[in-house]
């Protein structure tokens, strides 16, 4: 069942309307710095899974190397810069997962601006997904946080492509879910492995600086991205 379906007290009914040719106009949105701003609460949670192997990334270095990528691929690029031992990535991505679960828990909430873009665009007929790096469990917390789960379609996360971003196999994905080709999919995306993904898919990209960027404004950039028949 589509979470347009599960439709509860106090939610907003959404109602989609077909425009142009026919052929579903369709949004993938990235979701750490772009519908939620996570980049400190992520950075700070994988420091606390490593501490107790006297690791540490400083924030300069995370959000120039590391930002976007999954918990897993840091781990093996720290081993490679002889930062950790191979055999601790197990324990640093099971902690890192509790510390990020308890930090959503506690300060992720609804953020009006992107919940009004989303359903301007549900309204206008869009079909929304979110393409995350992030494990699954994670995914689903922040968009229940968020409020946005009846606006989407599904989401994706790293545990449903065999390589995450910058692999442009989660994009390719998302497009064949929505019965579309990458070359029609408009990708909402901030962080070079993102939208290196997006590019490497064949998708049009909308680049934005964070969260702050995400806001109804954004409405004609991502209208834009639509070939002419279907905007």
């Amino acid at each position: 069942m589509s979470p347009l379906d599960r439709i509860g007290l106090g939610e907003t009914v959404v109602i989609r309307v077909e425009r142009g040719d026919g052929r579903p106009r369709c949004v993938a949105f990235d979701l750490d710095g772009v519908l939620v701003d996570t980049d400190e609460l992520h950075y700070v949670a994988l420091n606390m899974a490593l501490r107790r192997f006297g690791a540490h990334i400083s924030a300069t270095e995370h959000f120039a190397r590391y930002k976007g990528l999954p918990t897993r691929v840091k781990c093996r690029m720290l081993t490679e810069a002889g930062q950790l031992p191979a055999d601790a990535h197990e324990r640093v991505f099971t902690d890192k997962q509790q510390h990020t679960a308890t930090a959503i828990g506690l300060t992720v909430h609804p953020a009006p601006e992107k919940l009004a873009l989303l359903e301007r665009l549900a309204s206008d007929g869009w079909r929304l997904c979110v393409c995350s790096n992030a494990i699954r469990d994670t995914v689903m917390a922040l968009v229940e946080a968020l409020g946005a789960t009846r606006f989407l379609d599904f989401f994706l996360s790293n545990e449903d492509v065999d390589i995450p971003k910058p692999s442009p196999g989660m994009y390719v994905e998302a497009a064949r879910r929505f019965g579309i080709p990458p070359a029609d999919l408009v990708v909402v995306e901030d962080a070079p492995p993102g939208v290196a993904a997006a590019v490497a898919a064949g998708c049009r990209v909308v680049r934005v600086g964070g969260p702050s960027d995400v806001d109804v404004s954004l409405l004609e950039r991502i209208r834009n991205g639509m070939p002419e028949g279907q905007r």
